[in-house]
């Protein structure tokens, strides 16, 4: 997967470009993507899980009009598709047996939270953080807060993530293992709030 992500953002913007996304279909490759108003040093690939996959067409929560939102490969590298779509469904696996560490470590059935996932939807996306000639002037993503029940995160041997400790509010690198997950929750009990992060871009 590493290797066919690296081959992907290593092409010619022009290459890259031919599946970016726009208006009307926010999946594959994007490279002006904001964080607080703020441009993020980095270049994105994203995909679903579920392809194609029905959303709603406004943000009016009452408006019941959808429109279909497709997956947009690449012609090369080859393999490329093939290695997300493994991957992403391994780490989809994961997030369920996940959700029922969760359940049990509460107390609870370990089926308990399933009910909760019936229609969710996986989204996956590929982080790239080009060398930053200036990297104390930028950041390869601001401080945000990740809207998902779980973020399941490869990190390469660069590093760069750092969460913020809630005690004195300070941001704490998140040392890269070789081989391991990190992982966010949005700690579904208690209503959403969830740990802010940023990235350094420092290169791949």
């Amino acid at each position: 997967m590493v290797k066919m992500a690296k081959e992907f953002f290593d092409q010619p913007i022009e290459e890259k470009k031919k599946v970016k996304r726009d208006e009307g279909n926010s999946m594959g490759y994007h490279d002006s993507e904001h964080t607080k108003n703020v441009r993020d040093w980095k270049e994105v690939f994203d995909f679903s899980l579920e392809d194609p996959r029905l959303v709603p067409a406004m943000d009016n929560l009452d408006d019941q009009e959808l429109r279909t939102i497709s997956n947009r490969w690449p012609q090369y590298p080859t393999e490329f598709r093939e290695a997300c779509q493994e991957y992403s469904r391994e780490v989809e696996k994961l997030g369920y047996r996940l959700l029922k560490l969760v359940s049990l470590s509460l107390g609870l059935p370990a089926n308990r939270l399933n009910g909760y996932f019936i229609d969710q939807t996986s989204l996956c996306r590929i982080n790239h953080y080009p060398p930053c000639p200036n990297p104390h002037l930028a950041l390869g993503v601001g401080r945000h807060k990740d809207f998902s029940a779980l973020t399941v995160l490869a990190q390469d041997d660069v590093g760069g993530l750092e969460i913020r400790r809630k005690s004195d509010r300070e941001w704490i690198p998140v040392k890269p293992i070789p081989m391991h997950l990190s992982l966010m929750s949005a700690i579904l009990f208690r209503f959403g709030v969830t740990t802010p992060m940023r990235v350094w871009s420092t290169g791949w």
